[in-house]
């Protein structure tokens, strides 16, 4: 019986802990792009370049 506790708390500790992870990384991610595009901001309008391609183009291959 005791084993069946101790398997529910883990579950819930790494749940917790994989949770917090994943959302200081996300943070962290966002920060990072916000900083890059206050960065390239000239080059993307002297370059024409549309929403959708900063995103998809530049970024879908950046951030991972």
């Amino acid at each position: 019986m005791l084993n069946k506790y101790i398997k529910v708390y883990d579950w819930y500790i790494i749940r917790k802990y994989l949770g917090t992870f994943v959302f200081t990384i996300a943070i962290f991610i966002v920060v990072i792009v916000v900083f890059d595009v206050s960065e390239k901001l000239d080059n993307f309008i002297k370059g024409h370049a549309t929403v959708s391609e900063i995103i998809f183009e530049y970024y879908a291959g950046a951030v991972p």
